[in-house]
Order: C-alpha cells, then structure tokens, then sequence
C-alpha cells in the first residue's frame, strides 16, 4: 500500500515525479536505499504485479480489504496501458 499511496500522491500533483517520492523515503523515512525508493522498488517488481498484490487483498480481506486496499486510478491506467516505468498518463 505504501507504493499504491505514493502513485496516488504523484496522480495528485502533490509530487512531480516518481523520483521525488524514492528521495523523500529513502532521506526522510528510511527506506531501504538499495532497492532505489518504493516506486523503483514498483517498477522493478512490475507494475501489473503491484496491481494484482493489492487486488489480492483487496479480496481476501473481504469488507476491510474492501475499504482499506482500492488500487490507485494511476496505477491502473498504467497497467491497463501497458506501461513498465511510473508516469503520468
């Protein structure tokens, strides 16, 4: 969910870039540097993977997955699009 926050952030226009977002984590939260912030972190993965994560517990959860795993519109207009590296679309 962290990854599916900072996609909504950057479809938000509160960030411009996906690489702002690995900064601030990796400098400000400590995120694992070597994994390059959660939105490389994303792509590295595969952002269909990521959709199907949340989708999954979306699921399972049943009424709490319900209301806390909803997939970013950004994240799937990027996997619907196709798309391996976090922009806007």
């Amino acid at each position: 969910m962290l990854i599916n926050e900072a996609i909504q952030i950057l479809d938000e226009g509160i960030a411009l870039r996906a690489g702002d977002i690995d900064l601030v984590w990796i400098n400000g939260y400590g995120f694992p540097a070597h994994l390059g912030g959660p939105l490389h972190y994303a792509e590295h993965l595969g952002l269909a993977h990521v959709l199907h994560g949340i989708k999954h517990y979306r699921q399972s959860l049943r009424a709490y997955g319900e209301m806390w795993f909803k997939p970013a519109p950004l994240l799937e207009r990027l996997v619907a699009a196709g798309k391996t590296r976090i922009e806007k679309i």
